[in-house]
């Protein structure tokens, strides 16, 4: 049912008149007779008895009035309280956004190589007023459009007009697979349009690295032989070192294992094998102070893990300096 169903029936209810009804609702009696009629139709049960002086509520009509009269209630008391909290707001100058702490959202692929350094820089500079989440691409970039997110960090994504972005830095794409799958990787070539026959394990589409991956393979006219479709890295990462197949990741994704021996990566080639990794934030909110802070410290965080990384996939964007400086 409709609010304006419940409104309406509510209203016949409480009169006991469909003429009384029909003129507090200013609808025709017919019209207002047979839309009840429909209502009861739906719910298999009368919810009203008819009878010459007018109306009065089936059991099943009492227990619904009851209901209505629950959600108005209610449905009045959250507008009382979100207007209340708008007046506080007005009152001392400030959005919700910058009285509350800071929501800094990370792409999946990228939460190995970032989280541990952007959680500590970030609340050793904020007293802890930021949560970090870790999620996918697609729902990242929905998060900071619907503000359930501050500042956004991600594999290359298509924009919005809504949102900015500042590319901090770019990481190789590469082949992994386990060690059990050396031998035989070695006369592989990592151009897209040549892996077209290996089993591949990829991430869900909710992952920028997929859709990066899906595009490349599109471009290069090769229909990718997708096994599986894992959407935690951590347990793709598990069959990966089973030797249960092959995966094109970022090499920031897998940096950890790689340098333990645990997986092998051979870096693709081509188009497509280069990830850029940026920010990104709603254009209307880039310039509130404690984004701005936020901002320069995760491009700070970046760069001391990339100076402290023994990989040399990674590189810095010519503009990182800039961006730092642009937040500063």
């Amino acid at each position: 049912m409709t609010h304006e169903q419940i409104h309406m029936l509510r209203i016949v209810l409480e009169t006991g008149s469909f003429a009384r009804a029909s003129t507090v609702l200013g609808l025709e009696q017919s019209a207002l007779s047979k839309s009840v009629r429909r209502i009861e139709e739906r719910f298999g049960v009368s919810l009203l008895v008819r009878h010459p002086k007018g109306v009065s509520p089936t059991k099943a009509g009492t227990m619904l009035l009851s209901q209505a009269e629950l959600m108005s209630n209610q449905s009045k008391l959250a507008f009382e309280m979100i207007q209340e909290l708008k007046d506080k707001d007005d009152a001392i100058g400030a959005t919700p956004a910058e009285q509350s702490g800071l929501v800094v959202s990370i792409a999946s692929e990228l939460s190995d190589l970032l989280v541990g350094a952007a959680f500590a820089g970030l609340n050793k500079r904020t007293a802890g007023q930021v949560s970090l989440d870790v999620n996918s691409g697609a729902r990242i970039e929905e998060q900071v459009l619907s503000g359930a997110a501050d500042i956004g960090v991600v594999c290359d994504v298509s924009t919005r007009p809504e949102l900015t972005a500042a590319k901090l830095a770019e990481d190789d794409m590469v082949l992994v697979f386990g060690p059990a799958l050396l031998e035989s990787s070695r006369a592989i070539t990592p151009l897209m349009h040549a892996l077209g026959g290996l089993p591949m394990l990829l991430p869900t589409w909710e992952h920028s690295s997929r859709r990066l991956v899906e595009q490349n393979a599109m471009r290069a006219g090769v229909r990718l032989r997708v096994h599986a479709e894992i959407a935690d890295f951590s347990a793709l990462k598990m069959l990966l070192r089973q030797g249960l197949g092959y995966a094109i990741l970022p090499h920031c994704t897998v940096r950890e294992e790689a340098a333990r021996g645990m997986l092998c990566t051979i870096a693709m080639r081509g188009n497509g094998s280069r990830v850029g990794l940026s920010m990104i934030c709603r254009r209307t909110a880039k310039d509130r102070p404690n984004i701005v802070a936020a901002k320069r410290e995760l491009a700070n965080c970046l760069s001391q893990v990339v100076d402290l990384s023994p990989s040399t996939s990674m590189r810095l964007a010519t503009n990182h300096d800039s961006v730092v400086e642009a937040a500063a």
